[in-house]
């Protein structure tokens, strides 16, 4: 009886340790994607995918897979283990293509580029923010400025958020003091983070 009351003991010790693994991958999985949606330029969204959310994200998946119970002399109880690296091969996936390729930023830019392009008009125009953040799309634009050769910027945090580069110009020739990242959208839309020089 003893030695029954410590087996079950130990399963359920295992379980909540698994799951709490569980718990720790998909929080690594979400904050990757977060950190891309919200505009986050590619470096630092890769740094924190590969250097610290990649390999947490496989020990504790690791974890959370040799934690389910396991009976090879029963069919049966191979599947939760099965259906557990299929669990985290998909966030593993989440996690290295965001880190690689800022997919997630990408996708939410052409499904916002139409809002994003009818306030870079009304920038462009002149046109001015109010006090609080405005909605684009799945972007909330916090600031917008227009640089003295036309080009249009909707800053999502601090200096990170998007380029609307004017006719003619580029991240080649934009007046910037400094370009940490850029990473082209399409056309002549770019994001990353930049601090550049004068604006009007």
């Amino acid at each position: 009886m003893k030695q029954a009351g410590t087996t079950i003991g130990a399963e359920r010790g295992r379980a909540v340790f698994g799951f709490i693994c569980l718990q720790i991958m998909l929080a690594m999985t979400a904050f990757v994607f977060d950190l891309s949606v919200r505009g986050g330029d590619k470096l630092v969204t890769g740094l924190a995918g590969l250097l610290a959310c990649g390999p947490l994200s496989l020990y504790f998946g690791l974890v959370w897979i040799f934690s389910a119970r396991h009976d090879s002399g029963t069919p049966g109880r191979r599947r939760p283990r099965t259906r557990r690296w299929t669990g985290a091969l998909i966030c593993w996936a989440i996690i290295f293509s965001v880190a690689l390729t800022n997919w997630p930023v990408r996708l939410a830019f052409v499904l916002s580029r139409s809002a994003l392009e009818q306030l870079a008009d009304r920038v462009e125009r002149g046109g001015k923010m109010g006090r609080q953040a405005e909605r684009a799309g799945f972007f909330h634009v916090a600031r917008t400025e227009r640089t003295l050769s036309g080009s249009v910027c909707l800053w999502l945090d601090g200096e990170t958020g998007f380029v609307r580069f004017a006719p003619r110009v580029s991240n080649q020739n934009f007046e910037m003091r400094n370009v940490w990242y850029g990473d082209v959208l399409s056309g002549t839309w770019e994001t990353g983070t930049w601090q550049f020089g004068t604006v009007d």
